[in-house]
């Protein structure tokens, strides 16, 4: 079932000038099965699918609330024991690369980041880069956690492409000086506006940089991290040129100035490069065909957009990957989201989203 964010209890999409737009689940509310289904979309966003029992849901709780501070995300709560697993391959094709600060109030993380141990106790806070694989578990965790962007913070550090969960302890100074400007920040998110967070989340990137900057040393980067960059690059690319005709593996050479190799190895894992681009194109199509803003464009309109070059062909390739013609999902939107709600945007949390349009 498709959860969207007008059935999210004590939820508000829109900013408002008496405070910052919030994200908030909790299962004292709303039951334990359903504040599952919301935490579960909401993980996903950053996070691989965990395998979970019937048992494990039926008990679940978490009480959290996350809240749009315009350039950051900042977030606060507790939860049952979880897994936060984000490999490679997710990292791929989320295209998120921001930087996610971890505040451990209580219970205790452990795992790893870029393979290297990782431990944050009570007291703690940990710096991760999201362009790192990372597999860490929690254990009756009370946390506070701040997104921010690349374009935001990678200026300020020395070490921009930090690798691994790099922890400030409880015990040293820079750890104490953080911990408590984020409980401070958390403390007074009710009194925050939305003509405050701009000149919030620079004030928090440059305490971030201060108390991590200095101590992070240089390292080698990897070919993974390296192609992990090149990947999300090209992956935007894509995006932003879909309805381009010639785009190809031999227009993306050009563009980024690699061999075709390099372009199939790099797109290897996620099935190759066309059948990467048929993806997002058949996402796209999906989204404008039963997106209510868009019952204006004729469906010849669409496949243009798209880089095809007649209605005929697209109603081939859109059937074949579907099983439903353009017609039908115009005809049925609420039944083809229903049954392909998945592979769009329209079934991300409002959180995912959120991670999406942060600049």
């Amino acid at each position: 079932m498709l959860i969207t964010a007008d059935q999210i209890v004590k939820s508000n999409a829109l900013p408002t000038k008496q405070g910052l737009a919030r994200f908030e689940i909790d299962t004292d509310v709303i039951g334990s099965e359903f504040g599952h289904q919301i935490w579960h979309q909401a993980h996903s966003a950053l996070f691989e699918i965990n395998a979970e029992t019937d048992a494990f849901r039926k008990q679940f709780y978490t009480k959290v609330a996350m809240y749009n501070a315009g350039p950051m995300l900042i977030g606060v709560g507790e939860s049952m024991p979880q897994r936060y697993h984000r490999t490679a391959a997710k990292i791929s094709s989320d295209g998120i690369d921001h930087y996610f600060l971890l505040g451990c109030r209580q219970g205790q993380f452990f795992g790893t980041c870029d393979d290297k141990p990782v431990l944050i106790e009570e007291g703690d806070v940990c710096l991760f880069n999201l362009l790192s694989p990372a597999d860490v578990t929690s254990v009756g965790n009370d946390a506070l956690v701040v997104v921010l962007p690349r374009a935001m913070l990678a200026p300020l550090l020395s070490d921009p492409d930090v690798r691994g969960g790099v922890v400030l302890k409880r015990d040293s100074a820079m750890g104490r000086i953080i911990m408590g400007s984020l409980l401070s920040i958390f403390d007074n998110c009710h009194l925050i506006d939305s003509d405050d967070a701009a000149q919030l989340s620079r004030m928090a990137a440059n305490l971030v940089a201060s108390c991590y900057g200095p101590i992070i040393s240089k390292s080698e980067t990897s070919q993974n991290r390296l192609r992990g960059a090149s990947l999300l690059a090209i992956k935007r690319y894509i995006d932003d040129n879909l309805g381009a005709r010639a785009l190809d593996v031999e227009n993306l050479t050009k563009i980024f100035g690699l061999s075709r190799a390099t372009i199939y190895r790099t797109f290897k894992d996620l099935g190759g490069i066309a059948d990467f681009i048929k993806q997002r194109r058949m996402r796209r199509a999906l989204i404008d065909l039963s997106a209510p803003d868009r019952r204006h464009l004729h469906i010849s309109e669409i496949a243009f957009s798209l880089g095809f070059a007649n209605r005929a062909t697209f109603t081939r390739v859109f059937t074949s990957h579907y099983g439903m013609s353009p017609s039908q999902v115009r005809a049925e939107p609420d039944a083809a989201l229903e049954r392909f709600g998945n592979q769009t945007r329209s079934d991300e949390s409002l959180f995912g989203e959120w991670l999406q349009t942060l600049i």
